[in-house]
């Protein structure tokens, strides 16, 4: 008999995804107002910009930050939590002024304008300042305090577009967006670390470098997974920029824009089951492995769905929000978009391996996909430019996804997977033949009108279940506790 997962699960997950779509709404709205004003060049720097701070900041986001989370949730209720706040503030001090001394550092060799240095340095100082927030954001995570993280985190991004595009209206250009993203930063830190303290667990200036030596040593492999993840998510900007310039980035980031936007369910489901996760692991292994289906399978019917919808709206999704001059990267957008849906549920994977402790396995495979994207873009991108770099990040994210899998597979039986895709198929195919022969159609009407398709064929063809059902309306306020 399957084991439902507690309906609090679906509760902190819609709470974490309403504050990740007011955060990605705002997100998505200051980077579509940013590639009007900019041009399609400076747009390109400022995508070549924020990836390069990218490969930093995981370090702190994906490997102190999950770290603490993951330890937070074990450590609930005992006094020693108070010096892995500690000590973990300490680690984050000690990466961020390294990081920001080797941004500096290639920000004196690169070959970009005095307007992109800037630019970049001032993102690297905001970027620090975030490493030590992450501190106070991972403890209001491990403690499962959604509706507080999401409330600041809102606060924080709501700041930080207010700031951006007011810099952007006066004509402040890539600096102003910088002088804005380290304000923001610098508040919003100081505004949750006094929150954190005062309502979550006291927080202490201190620590000792032995201890946060020790986080460092222990989140260590999940930042080099992580590190090495946004080398097939970020490396194509750096590599396009050298080769084909920042116009080609430009367009290129106007796709990827398009599907960071979509990408916000898988992030805000897989943050908010990593600390259950993390706790069934220690104490119920049938709750894990239900969870770890459930959620697999919810994430693989919305990915799926999403790629094959967006491939027949790329254009008129282009349409709908950028300048015609961009409209070149509606190619890149067809071709990311099936990442995307790879992306969906290789997060799920991945939060599954850090909650059973097997973050150097997650290393190993990211580290073998990550390899295997440089090469392809060093292939692809002379040749096909921006489609050739879209190219590499799929191919890329199908093999950790096989990997992933393989290592997992006693967990998810592949007559489990077959079978759901089974069920898919129909669902798919109907959507899909509204979106062809409805080309007149406004595209949001399109995007409803598939949307509500998919889910009734989906449901008639038992891809999702009663069970399912009775789960998802446990998702609304009314829903039983």
């Amino acid at each position: 008999m399957a084991i439902p997962v507690k309906p609090s699960v679906a509760k902190n997950s819609i709470v974490m995804l309403s504050a990740q779509v007011v955060i990605k709404l705002l997100g998505f709205f200051f980077t579509l107002y940013a590639a009007r004003v900019l041009g399609v060049e400076i747009f390109g720097q400022y995508g070549f910009a924020v990836a390069l701070i990218t490969f930093f900041s995981v370090i702190s986001s994906a490997g102190l930050d999950t770290y603490q989370t993951r330890q937070t949730a074990f450590m609930i209720g005992n006094q020693s939590i108070d010096s892995l706040m500690t000590n973990s503030f300490l680690a984050r001090l000690m990466v961020s002024i390294m990081s920001v001394l080797i941004i500096y550092l290639i920000s004196i060799f690169i070959n970009k304008p005095l307007s992109f240095k800037v630019f970049l340095m001032l993102s690297s100082l905001a970027m620090a300042v975030n490493f030590l927030m992450g501190n106070f954001s991972s403890a209001l995570l491990g403690h499962e305090r959604f509706k507080l993280y999401g409330v600041l985190a809102m606060g924080s991004q709501t700041l930080g577009t207010i700031l951006g595009l007011l810099a952007l209206y006066i004509g402040l250009g890539l600096i102003g967006i910088g002088i804005a993203h380290f304000t923001s930063a610098v508040v919003a830190t100081i505004v949750i670390g006094l929150i954190v303290s005062r309502r979550v667990c006291r927080f202490r200036f201190g620590g000792s470098l032995a201890g946060a030596a020790e986080i460092l040593k222990k989140a260590a492999p999940l930042a080099v997974a992580a590190i090495l993840t946004t080398i097939y998510y970020k490396a194509d900007f750096v590599m396009l920029s050298f080769i084909k310039g920042d116009t080609a980035v430009g367009y290129y980031n106007s796709a990827y824009a398009l599907v960071n936007g979509l990408l916000l369910v898988s992030t805000s489901f897989s943050a908010t089951i990593l600390p259950r996760m993390s706790g069934y692991f220690r104490s119920d292994e049938a709750k894990l492995n239900q969870l770890y289906s459930n959620s697999f399978k919810y994430m693989l019917f919305i990915g799926l769905a999403a790629a094959f919808g967006a491939t027949f709206l790329a254009k008129p999704l282009f349409i709908l929000v950028y300048p015609e001059s961009y409209m070149p990267g509606v190619d890149a957008l067809k071709i990311l978009i099936w990442a995307l849906a790879l992306m969906f549920v290789n997060m799920i994977q991945s939060a599954h391996l850090i909650a059973r402790d097997l973050s150097k396995q997650l290393m190993i495979i990211t580290g073998i996909g990550a390899i295997i994207n440089i090469i392809l873009n060093f292939i692809l991108i002379p040749r096909f430019s921006f489609s050739g770099a879209a190219v590499a990040t799929v191919v890329s994210e199908v093999l950790a996804g096989i990997g992933f899998f393989l290592l997992l597979r006693r967990h998810l039986p592949l007559s489990q997977l077959l079978s759901w895709l089974g069920r898919l198929i129909p669902a798919i195919a109907a959507m899909s033949l509204f979106l062809i022969f409805t080309p007149a159609l406004n595209v949001i009407l399109r995007i409803i009108g598939g949307a509500v398709i998919f889910a009734v064929i989906l449901t008639l063809s038992k891809g999702l279940t009663r069970q399912d059902l009775d789960y998802l309306i446990n998702l609304l306020p009314w829903g039983k506790n």
